[in-house]
């Protein structure tokens, strides 16, 4: 506790604790500039009467107040909307959300960032309604910190554990309500000036509240480099989340280079390009690739391939760990075209890169190395990944097999039993439920897996002169039945629900009967 109230006061150490003129001013004229009324009613002489909410001055009029319309204040000349005093203000209340920057108290390079909630209340009465302003969030940024985040919760002040906008909505009172939110832009120009933000570029990304670009910013200050760069999209996938940067940026760069991962030329060969053409993002990322292999690829020719494989790329980076661009390029052009005398094959790009990528998944669970191009490689990508599929099965089958096959023994002499023309016994293994699955048109397959961890228990139920025949499937879970179904899901018959009441009766209740004879 005392950690927290000490990490708590040196954070509060950056913000005064009286609201500012500025800031008042911010909410009474942009904010709830338009919550200001002139409420008017009659006396019994019919003489009519204002009163204004923003000097909260009562005086007499000559009649020509019109309700539903706005007209100025005699007194302070503030604009006010006209409305009968004797109407009900059951739901007039104006509020809403804004955030304001401000320098550091405690850090000159600090920029601090404040949530209020503004409002006007005149529900109870429209006379000596103040603006109340009440700080809800607080936020600080630091270059090469991570940003921190305080929210106002009964009274108190806690850390949240990462930094968020609050623009998407509010929780104010009775729920969560959606509220009209402000940004003061001129609070940031004045707050950054003389900080590494100032030059951060963040008029170009003016979104929200902008907490979380400063946030970004603290701890990638590289996005400067790539804005003045005109590559803002990567500073956009970076802040929103919504578009791949395929890897190509190192966030962590200190120069235009290292942030971009080429050297001297190749950044010149990019400005040239980028004169006839805008760059493809993931063109940046290809460069990288060849140029790392050893290889040069002219710029217009990677921008091909990055329009052609933008959406696939997830696919193909994962299998550049074993090869080169160009010879993953080459094997796929020429799978499509043995996809392609396959039935049901589009024989696509997509298709191709999805067998293979899971074809080298299975591999690597098989102890094949995919660094071998004899395996990298195969002849038939469709019919090699259906061979490594098949024996990754195999392998998951065997493990729950070999745990099936222990619990097996002491299943069968607990559970077995037979009543005239019917028995019931424990499955022996994965093959024979899949069969019954397939037989009965149901899903006991799928539970081969809790059948082999011990979360259920999985019986056969069969007529005595047909033992391999499925018949009906019963499960038991925490020492109860839970289910008994036959063909299609169908339920118990009259003879076979008398079967399994016997059977619970001998072998379900028998410990149960014991346990009270031995009482």
């Amino acid at each position: 506790m005392k950690k927290r109230n000490e990490k708590r006061q040196a954070f509060m150490a950056h913000f005064s604790r009286k609201i500012s003129p500025s800031v008042v001013k911010y909410a009474e004229t942009s904010v709830l500039p338009r919550s200001s009324y002139i409420f008017i009613h009659r006396n019994k002489l019919r003489m009519q009467y204002a009163y204004c909410t923003a000097c909260n001055v009562e005086y007499a009029t000559n009649g020509e107040f019109r309700e539903k319309s706005w007209t100025d204040c005699w007194k302070c000349k503030a604009k006010g909307y006209v409305r009968a005093s004797g109407r009900s203000r059951s739901k007039l209340r104006h509020s809403a959300y804004f955030v304001y920057y401000e320098k550091s108290l405690h850090d000159p390079q600090t920029i601090t960032a404040t949530g209020y909630w503004a409002e006007r209340d005149y529900r109870q009465s429209f006379k000596d309604v103040s603006l109340t302003l009440e700080a809800c969030h607080r936020y600080i940024f630091r270059l090469g910190e991570k940003a921190r985040m305080f929210s106002l919760a009964q009274g108190d002040w806690y850390e949240n554990a990462s930094v968020r906008s609050l623009f998407g909505g509010m929780y104010y009172e009775q729920g969560y309500t959606m509220v009209n939110r402000y940004l003061c832009k001129e609070s940031i120009q004045q707050a950054v000036q003389g900080t590494p933000y100032q030059y951060s570029m963040w008029e170009h990304f003016y979104y929200q509240d902008m907490v979380k670009f400063f946030a970004s910013f603290s701890l990638y200050p590289c996005m400067e480099y790539l804005t003045k760069l005109g590559m803002r999209y990567f500073v956009e996938a970076k802040l929103y989340g919504c578009q791949p940067t395929y890897g190509a940026i190192n966030w962590k760069g200190t120069s235009v280079h290292s942030v971009l991962r080429i050297n001297k030329q190749q950044l010149k060969e990019i400005d040239q390009f980028k004169k006839q053409e805008k760059l493809h993002p993931l063109t940046l990322r290809l460069q990288q690739i060849v140029s790392k292999e050893g290889r040069y690829v002219p710029l217009s020719e990677l921008q091909s391939i990055a329009k052609k494989y933008d959406s696939l790329f997830n696919n193909l980076k994962k299998i550049l760990k074993y090869t080169t661009l160009f010879k993953a390029l080459n094997y796929v052009e020429k799978q499509r075209e043995v996809l392609k005398r396959k039935r049901n094959m589009a024989g696509s790009s997509d298709e191709v890169l999805t067998f293979w990528k899971d074809y080298v998944a299975d591999c690597l669970k098989l102890d094949m190395d995919p660094k071998d191009e004899q395996i990298l490689f195969p002849r038939d990508i469709h019919e090699a990944h259906q061979k490594t599929l098949e024996k990754v099965k195999y392998q998951a089958d065997a493990a729950l097999n070999a745990k099936i096959a222990e619990r097996l023994p002491a299943l069968c002499k607990k559970y077995e039993f037979q009543l005239n023309n019917l028995f019931i016994r424990p499955f022996a293994d994965t093959v024979e439920l899949v069969r019954e699955g397939n037989a009965l048109k149901h899903c006991v397959g799928g539970y081969s897996k809790s059948y082999a961890d011990g979360s259920s228990i999985l019986m056969a139920i069969r007529e005595s002169d047909k033992p391999d025949t499925p018949f009906y499937t019963l499960e038991i879970r925490a020492g109860k039945i839970v289910q008994c179904r036959g063909f299609k899901n169908q339920i118990m018959t009259p003879a076979v629900e008398a079967f399994v009441e016997r059977f619970k009766q001998e072998k379900m209740n028998k410990k149960q009967i014991q346990e009270a004879v031995a009482v």
